[in-house]
């Protein structure tokens, strides 16, 4: 930063920048002047200042400025940033201005093939025919040594590429034109097994009756390969005469294709129904068809009784009713009717006593004509005589009709059971 060349003299009283030793001199004789002697002690020390200073601005050079005592910045030069920041830096192309190297400071072969940026040489700047096949060294010209449209036809002499001069692998696929290679550039048996791709050889590349029973091995059909045409599901593949064959139903009268089912265990009741009600734990059995037209057994084994919630134990006789629902409605495989013990539609059981418990089991069916059905089977029960009242399933029984229950509570059971044809 430059000396200020404006300053002046100090209005009185002055303070000084800084407080040093004899910065009082004057001020302590009170009003006796100065001497001789203090005066040209002043003059003289002020004198000696201005001339040391004078000296070391007359010896300031490169070598005293910071850092070029620094190896690292060898052959480098001083810039200034214009705020009064000096720093050693090396001379490169952002230090450059436009246009400052031209031709006649370039050294000859300066400029070489690795200064040479990607298709920096263009066609334009070859000259007509400068490229002859004696200035191809062998196996010289390889694509990637050519940028893309650099070495143009009109470049290029009469067969100055010849086939010494083309490198192995150089003429690659994208440098084919269509159509380049025709089949009678290709010789015979030159396209091996190994030089196709997966999947290059398509149907429609084969001849009619091409592929022969000859060469297809052994078990190498998958069945996705087979065309079943409009063939039934649960068809298979069947000779109907010497040399011919079709799909057809299989030779069963049918199979078990699921078996569902679910089993209780524990004490489940209806309280005060007098309409068909689902157990505290319900005994039900879901299913979902996997064919059509199939028929479905459904099966159930359970233990029924019916008690007085008063004293928690029968009051005998007492009469219950149960029903077998499907989808949350009145299942009517049959005409089941009161006072049977049919399971189907409706039935009912009776306690005579209370170590009574009644056991039913039967067997509904029905057929189901579509696939992919979800149905829902479940036992539903009632008793008649009102509110106080109750029916249970898997009752334990009384040890000797006291109404405290410590047998051991038996098991119902439901099962959906499909038969496909």
């Amino acid at each position: 930063m430059p000396l200020p060349t404006n300053n002046s003299r100090p209005s009185l009283p002055y303070t000084p920048a800084q407080s040093l030793p004899n910065n009082q001199r004057f001020s302590l004789l009170g009003r006796r002047p100065p001497t001789a002697e203090m005066l040209d002690a002043e003059f003289n020390a002020l004198q000696d200042d201005i001339n040391t200073l004078a000296q070391s601005i007359n010896e300031v050079q490169a070598g005293n400025i910071p850092g070029s005592d620094d190896p690292n910045n060898a052959n480098k030069v001083v810039k200034t940033d214009g705020e009064g920041n000096l720093s050693f830096t090396s001379v490169t192309s952002a230090l450059l201005e436009a246009n400052a190297v031209v031709e006649q400071k370039l050294a000859p072969q300066s400029v070489t093939t690795a200064k040479l940026g990607n298709a920096a040489v263009i066609g334009a700047k070859i000259a007509e025919e400068t490229i002859e096949s004696r200035h191809l060294a062998g196996s010289a010209v390889g694509t990637e040594e050519l940028a893309n449209h650099a070495v143009t036809t009109a470049k290029m002499a009469g067969l100055a590429v010849t086939a010494s001069q083309i490198a192995a692998g150089a003429v690659i696929t994208d440098k084919l034109a269509p159509n380049a290679v025709t089949t009678e550039k290709v010789a015979a048996t030159a396209i091996t097994a190994e030089k196709l791709a997966n999947n290059a050889v398509t149907t429609d590349k084969l001849a009619a009756n091409a592929v022969t029973g000859g060469k297809v091995a052994d078990q190498s059909l998958p069945p996705s390969k087979i065309q079943s045409g409009a063939a039934p599901v649960q068809s298979v593949l069947t000779v109907t005469s010497l040399g011919n064959s079709a799909f057809a139903a299989l030779p069963v009268t049918g199979k078990i294709l699921q078996i569902q089912s679910t089993v209780l265990r524990t004490q489940s009741s209806v309280n005060g129904a007098t309409s068909f009600t689902e157990f505290s734990t319900p005994l039900s059995v879901t299913l979902t068809t996997r064919a059509a037209n199939s028929t479905i057994l459904v099966f159930v084994a359970a233990n029924l009784v019916g008690g007085y919630r008063a004293n928690s134990h029968l009051n005998y006789p007492q009469t219950v009713y149960y029903a077998l629902y499907k989808n949350g409605a009145l299942w009517p495989t049959a005409s089941g009717t009161r006072g049977t013990n049919q399971i189907s539609g409706l039935g009912q059981v009776r306690s005579e006593a209370y170590t009574d418990v009644v056991t039913i089991s039967a067997l509904a069916s029905e057929t189901i004509p579509t696939s992919n059905t979800r149905v829902i089977y479940s036992l539903r029960a009632y008793h008649a005589s009102g509110a106080e009242y109750y029916v249970m399933l898997n009752s334990q029984l009384p040890d000797d009709g006291s109404g405290t229950y410590s047998g051991i509570a038996s098991i119902s059971s439901l099962y959906a059971i499909e038969i496909g044809g």
